[in-house]
């Protein structure tokens, strides 16, 4: 049962960190467009 509940978080924790990277390489690039 602990396991599961491990496992879950981590895969969280994994879909949140590539929803944060997304976002910043989105924003990263609407700056880089905005400058040129």
């Amino acid at each position: 049962m602990l396991n599961i509940l491990a496992t879950v978080i981590q895969i969280t924790q994994y879909i949140f960190m590539m929803f944060v990277v997304k976002i910043n390489s989105i924003a990263f690039f609407a700056n880089a467009l905005r400058l040129k």
